[in-house]
């Protein structure tokens, strides 16, 4: 039984955080891939969410990873986009990170930078999982150009000194250097 938006009774309790409904539904044989209308998942619901135990209780129930939206994104993509530090650390330890771009040519590394729960933590945990911080967006910006953008200092001073990031170059596809995006005065690194 699904309801008029074709979210499942497990896909509801997911997006409840109703952990112990969550078990109940998969041991009485919900499905744990089954998508809605968008492509949604209960896992990719829970990993958007924050929902760390839920998460692995979809993982152990046979909950696909690799299952992707319309807009070409995965449960992984969700978790770090959104920045659930307890989820990604899920994903990884279960060696299940993906860093694909989605359809419109982002990876969960550019998303994971614009959200202002993104953490030089999460940085860390990102590279110690092969996270491409030398891969562009569409744009032309690398996740140091994002940085600035956004006027993340921590950030922008964390990949300097951590992955040899530069705020002098390469130029995005507008011909500006990462510190050229800096919403104020000029960055001194």
């Amino acid at each position: 039984m699904t309801e008029t938006d074709e979210r499942s009774p497990l896909h509801w309790a997911v997006m409840n955080g109703d952990l112990p409904l969550v078990n109940k539904l998969i041991q009485s044989g919900d499905d744990p891939n089954t998508s809605d209308e968008s492509g949604w998942t209960p896992l990719m619901s829970a990993a958007s969410a924050g929902f760390a135990q839920i998460c692995d209780s979809l993982l152990q129930a046979g909950a696909k990873t690799n299952i992707v939206t319309k807009e070409n994104r995965c449960a992984f993509f969700y978790a770090v986009s959104r920045c659930n530090i307890q989820v990604i650390d899920l994903f990884f330890q279960n060696g299940l990170a993906n860093w694909k771009k989605d359809k419109f040519g982002m990876n969960p590394l550019h998303r994971a930078i614009a959200n202002q729960k993104c953490s030089t933590q999460l940085l860390q945990m990102f590279k110690e999982n092969d996270a491409p911080f030398d891969i562009p967006d569409p744009d032309g910006n690398l996740p140091i150009h994002i940085a600035c953008y956004e006027n993340r200092r921590d950030l922008v001073d964390w990949m300097v000194k951590n992955i040899g990031a530069s705020v002098k170059s390469p130029k995005n596809n507008e011909g500006k250097v990462p510190e050229q995006l800096f919403p104020d005065v000029a960055f001194n690194a």
